[in-house]
């Protein structure tokens, strides 16, 4: 249990880096929470994982 928490903690950082690193600069543009991918800030479902974003 404690170590399925702490890989979604991770996966949720790893996330956030990437963002910053990569710099949000577009409006239109976001991270999907779940897989990490760079999509239309207005897509209903990811494009690479399928997930709601």
């Amino acid at each position: 249990m404690v170590t399925k928490s702490a890989n979604i903690a991770k996966d949720a950082i790893e996330t956030t880096v990437r963002a910053i690193k990569k710099g949000i600069t577009e409006d239109e543009k976001m991270y999907c929470k779940h897989c990490g991918a760079f999509i239309d800030k207005d897509s209903k479902f990811c494009k690479e994982c399928g997930k709601k974003p």
